[in-house]
C-alpha cells in the first residue's frame, strides 16, 4: 500500500519551496490560442538543483527513512530526473521505483501524449475518493517539459504544451492573421539549423515572430504561406532577400508559422522613422540593398522545387508593397539594413511545360494601390472576372515601390506623402479612373503623368554625391513601371543590371573620394571676426570639408554640411571696396578681402568648442571666451535668424539647433535688444530674444515641410530694413528695425537653408536692391551682412549659391 509522502520533512519541503519560487519558473506560453501565460522550469535549472551536493540524496532519504528499496541517485538523475521530479511534486515521491521499472516512462519519452498500458497506480485515498496517478501525472508534467522549437518543426501540439517563449508585443494583424513579436527561451531554441551551410545565411537570435491565422478562411491562408515557403527552399536553405521560415505549429483552432523578426519593423516605418540619407555613401548603401530585393523576387520567380524532384517551379507574389518589405538591421548604422520580401500568403507557384514557356497564372486580388494594370478591376460585375497575370505583376509592384523610395531618397517621407495625394488626386479625375480607387501608379492603361513627373522632379533635385538614384530611375525603374506586362524586363535581368550599376557607381564614387582626399579637408568653424573670410582646418574624422564659404560686396558665401556633422559658417559684411578674389586649393573655398587690408587675427571655434564652451561658462572659475577681444566689430548689431523650415531641411534639424545654439551664444550679447529669428514656412517668430534656449526650442515647435520661397521672405526683410532708413518702418515684419533719424543699427542676417528654394525664386534682385539702397545712402562699411549656411549636397542648390556668391559682379 502507498502512504502519501511527508512534506513537512525538510528536504521535502525545500524542494517544494523551490519549485514554487518565482525565480525558478520561467514564462511560457499555453492554450488553444497561444493566449495564456504559464510556469514551467527549465531541465538545466531541475539538473542544477538536483546536483547539489546530497541534494537528491537527502530526497530521497525522507521517502525512503529505512533505506529498503531506496533507488540510487545516480540514476535518477541519468534516466528519471524528471519523472522523479514529477512524482514529488504531486506527493508520490516514493513511486519512483515503479517508473524505474519502465523502459517508456524514462525522461527521454516525456511529456506522455496518452496513458501507457498498466501504467502506475495509487492506493492513496483522499476525501474524494482514489487517487488517479495518471491524471495527477499528466497535468503536471508540462511544467516540466516545455516545448523544444526546433528548425523545420510541423507539429500537432496539445493545448497543454508550454512553449517555451514570452509574446512581447503585437506588430500587426491583418485579415485572417495576427502576428507577434516572440522571445524564445534559449535552452529551447533550437530553430537554427545543424547544417553549418543553412544556419550560416540565418541570423543568431532568440527573437522571431510568429504568425497566427484564426478564423474561417485559417488552414487555407496557413496552408498556401506554409507550401510557398517550402518551394522556396533550397539545400534546405532560406533563399536571399526573402524573409526566413523556421517552422510551424498548429494548436487548437490557431494555425502557427515561425518566421524571422525584422527588427526595424516594415518598409513603411523604416521611411517614416528614418531620415533620408544625404551622403553619397549611405545613398549607394540604401540602393544596393534594396536592388536585394530583385535577387528574392529572381529566386520566387524561378528557383522553386517541387517534392518529387528538382523541377522548376515559377512564383508569383502578388501583395509586394512597404508593408511587406521588412527591415533588419545588425549594427548601429543607421542605412545598413537588409530588406527581405515577406507575407507569401497569397502567393502561389506554377509548374512551366515546353508548349507554354510564358506562363501564367490565376490572379489572387494582392495589393491594389501597387498592382499592375493587367490587374486592375472595374467596379461591379468584372470585380468577380478571373484573370490570369504574368510574373510581371510583381516587377510593377517591385518597381512602385523602388519609385516612392526614390522619392524619399532625394526629398524625405513628407514628399512621399505628396506624391501619394497627387497620385490619388490623377486618378479620381473624370478622364481617369473615377474616386475610391487610392493612389495607383496607373489609370489601368497607362502610367499616370504624376508618376513621370515625381520621376523628373527626382532627377532635378539630386544630392551632388547622389550617383546611384538617376542610374536607378533611368535604368531600373523606367523598364519596371511599363504598362505593358511584356515589356518589362524580368527580375533575373534587373537583379544582373543593378548589380553592375552599382558596382560602377560604386567605383565612381570612391575615386571622387580619393581625389578630395588627397586635398586638406576644412571642417567646421565659426569665424566671430565680420571683416575677414573663413578658413577652416581639418580635425579629425569625424568631421566633413566645407565647400566654399565666401564675402561678397552684398553677402557671404554659403557653408555646407552633411547630416550628423557639425556645420560651419563665416560672419562677413558689405565691405566699401572692390572685392579680390583668392583662392585657396588647399581648403576649396574663396575668400574675398578688401586687396590692400592684411587680414586680422580671427577667432576659430568648431560649433562643438563653442558649445563646450558654453557649458563650461556656467562655472565661474573657468577662462573666458578665447579671443573675446577680436568680436568688436560684431558689437552694436541687430542678428537676426532666418530658418528655411522646408523639407528639405527637416533632416538637418538638429544640426541647424546646434548652429543656432552656438551662434547665438556667440552674438546675444552684442545685440542690445536681442536676436529676432524668423521662417520661411511659417508665421512663427521670436522676437527680441536673450536665450538661446528660446531659440533653439522654436526649431521643435515648427513643422518643417513644403517647398519654400526664400525670395518673398528676404525681401520682406530686407524692405523693411531699407524702409528704416528712410525713417519708416513697415508693418510686414512687425517692426523689427526701430524707426529713427540716425542710420539703422548694422544688420548680420543669417540664413540656414539647404538651397533648394522654389523655381523662379531668384534672390539677386533683392539683394542688388538692398545694395542701391545702401549706396544711395552712403552706408556701404560693414552696414549688412548676409550669411546662407548650407545643409546638404544638392547639385542644384550649389550652383545656385555658387552663383550668388561670385557672379553678381557687385561691388
Amino acid at each position: 500500500m502507498t502512504h502519501p509522502q511527508r512534506d513537512d520533512l525538510q528536504p521535502i519541503q525545500a524542494f517544494l519551496q523551490w519549485e514554487a519560487a518565482q525565480s525558478t519558473g520561467r514564462n511560457g506560453t499555453q492554450g488553444a490560442q497561444n493566449d495564456k501565460q504559464a510556469k514551467y522550469i527549465q531541465y538545466s535549472a531541475l539538473k542544477e538543483y538536483m546536483s547539489k551536493p546530497n541534494t537528491l540524496e537527502k530526497l530521497l532519504g525522507a521517502l525512503f527513512p529505512d533505506g529498503y528499496d531506496a533507488p540510487d541517485a545516480d540514476s535518477i538523475r541519468e534516466h528519471w530526473l524528471r519523472p522523479f521530479a514529477i512524482l514529488v511534486s504531486i506527493n508520490h515521491g516514493q513511486m519512483i521505483n515503479a517508473f524505474r521499472r519502465r523502459d517508456d516512462l524514462e525522461d527521454e519519452k516525456l511529456p506522455l501524449r496518452s496513458k501507457p498500458a498498466n501504467f502506475p497506480m495509487s492506493s492513496i485515498v483522499n476525501s474524494s475518493g482514489p487517487v488517479n496517478l495518471w491524471d495527477l501525472f499528466y497535468e503536471r508534467q508540462w511544467k516540466f517539459c516545455p516545448k523544444k522549437l526546433e528548425f523545420n518543426m510541423e507539429s500537432d501540439l496539445d493545448e497543454r504544451y508550454i512553449l517555451p517563449f514570452e509574446v512581447k508585443e503585437k506588430l500587426g494583424r491583418g485579415g485572417s492573421s495576427s502576428v507577434h513579436k516572440i522571445v524564445v527561451d534559449g535552452e529551447y531554441n533550437k530553430l537554427r539549423p545543424v547544417d553549418d551551410r543553412t544556419a550560416s545565411s540565418l541570423p543568431v537570435t532568440d527573437m522571431f515572430v510568429i504568425k497566427t491565422y484564426r478564423g474561417r478562411d485559417a488552414e487555407d491562408c496557413f496552408t498556401t504561406e506554409r507550401n510557398a515557403f517550402h518551394q522556396l527552399k533550397f539545400a534546405n536553405k532560406s533563399p536571399p532577400n526573402i524573409v526566413a521560415y523556421y517552422g510551424t505549429f498548429t494548436r487548437g483552432t490557431t494555425y502557427n508559422l515561425i518566421l524571422q523578426y525584422a527588427n526595424v519593423g516594415n518598409l513603411e516605418q523604416f521611411i517614416r522613422n528614418t531620415p533620408s540619407p544625404t551622403k553619397g555613401e549611405d545613398i549607394l548603401l540604401i540602393w544596393q540593398r534594396l536592388c536585394g530585393l530583385l535577387q528574392g523576387l529572381m529566386h520566387l520567380h524561378g528557383k522553386g522545387k517541387i517534392d518529387d524532384g528538382p523541377r522548376v517551379m515559377l512564383g508569383w507574389h502578388q501583395d509586394l508593397k512597404p508593408e511587406n518589405i521588412l527591415v533588419t538591421r545588425s549594427g548601429a548604422a543607421m542605412y545598413d539594413c537588409d530588406f527581405l520580401i515577406a507575407d507569401l500568403g497569397v502567393s502561389h507557384f506554377k509548374s512551366p511545360t515546353p508548349s507554354q514557356p510564358n506562363v501564367t497564372d490565376k490572379d489572387t486580388f494582392g495589393t491594389n494601390v501597387y498592382g499592375a494594370p493587367e490587374t486592375y478591376r472595374m467596379t461591379g460585375v468584372s470585380d468577380q472576372i478571373e484573370l490570369n497575370v504574368g510574373q510581371a505583376v510583381d516587377i510593377w509592384s517591385l518597381g512602385c515601390i523602388f519609385s516612392e523610395m526614390a522619392t524619399w531618397i532625394v526629398h524625405g517621407i513628407i514628399s512621399v506623402e505628396e506624391y501619394r495625394r497627387r497620385r490619388q488626386v490623377e486618378v479620381t479625375l473624370p478622364s481617369k479612373l473615377g474616386v475610391g480607387k487610392g493612389a495607383l501608379f496607373h489609370d489601368s492603361r497607362n502610367v499616370l503623368n504624376t508618376v513621370t513627373d515625381s520621376h523628373k522632379n527626382v532627377l532635378n533635385h539630386l544630392r551632388i554625391d547622389d550617383l546611384v538614384t538617376p542610374e536607378m530611375v533611368k535604368h531600373l525603374i523606367s523598364e519596371m513601371l511599363l504598362a505593358e506586362d511584356a515589356e518589362r524586363t524580368p527580375a533575373k535581368v534587373l537583379a544582373q543590371r543593378a548589380t553592375r550599376l552599382i558596382k560602377d557607381c560604386k567605383g565612381e564614387l570612391a575615386a571622387r573620394k580619393s581625389a578630395i582626399d588627397g586635398r586638406a579637408h576644412s571642417t567646421a568653424f565659426l569665424n566671430t571676426y565680420p571683416n575677414e573670410s573663413f578658413s577652416g582646418i581639418q580635425s579629425g574624422p569625424s568631421t566633413t570639408h566645407v565647400d566654399h564659404i565666401s564675402e561678397l560686396s552684398t553677402f557671404s558665401g554659403h557653408a555646407a554640411t552633411q547630416q550628423l556633422i557639425t556645420p560651419s559658417m563665416n560672419h562677413s559684411q558689405l565691405p566699401d571696396r572692390q572685392v579680390n578674389n583668392q583662392v585657396n586649393s588647399q581648403v576649396n573655398r574663396r575668400s574675398y578681402r578688401p586687396p590692400q587690408s592684411e587680414p586680422r587675427q580671427q577667432p576659430q571655434l568648431s560649433v562643438s568648442q563653442v558649445l563646450d564652451q558654453k557649458r563650461l561658462k556656467k562655472d565661474p572659475r573657468r577662462g573666458e571666451f578665447p579671443d573675446k577681444n577680436l568680436l568688436t566689430d560684431i558689437k552694436n548689431r541687430d542678428h537676426v535668424f532666418l530658418v528655411d523650415n522646408s523639407d528639405g531641411l527637416r533632416a538637418f534639424r538638429d544640426e541647424a539647433k546646434n548652429v543656432i545654439e552656438a551662434l547665438g551664444y556667440i552674438v546675444k550679447r552684442f545685440d542690445p535688444d536681442g536676436i529676432d529669428m524668423f521662417f520661411t514656412q511659417s508665421d512663427k517668430r521670436i522676437r527680441k530674444c536673450k536665450k538661446t534656449s528660446t531659440l533653439v526650442k522654436a526649431l521643435d515647435t515648427v513643422d518643417f515641410n513644403g517647398w519654400s520661397d526664400m525670395r518673398s521672405r528676404l525681401a520682406e526683410i530686407t524692405e523693411d530694413y531699407k524702409n528704416s532708413i528712410a525713417g519708416r518702418t513697415s508693418h510686414m515684419i512687425s517692426r523689427i528695425f526701430q524707426k529713427t533719424p540716425k542710420p539703422p543699427r548694422r544688420l548680420s542676417l543669417y540664413i540656414l537653408t539647404d538651397g533648394d528654394w522654389q523655381r523662379g525664386c531668384d534672390l539677386e534682385p533683392t539683394i542688388r536692391s538692398l545694395v542701391t539702397k545702401l549706396i544711395d545712402n552712403d552706408l556701404i562699411e560693414k552696414q549688412v551682412a548676409i550669411q546662407f549656411i548650407r545643409f546638404g549636397h544638392k547639385s542644384e542648390a550649389i550652383q545656385e549659391l555658387d552663383r550668388l556668391d561670385a557672379e553678381l559682379g557687385l561691388s
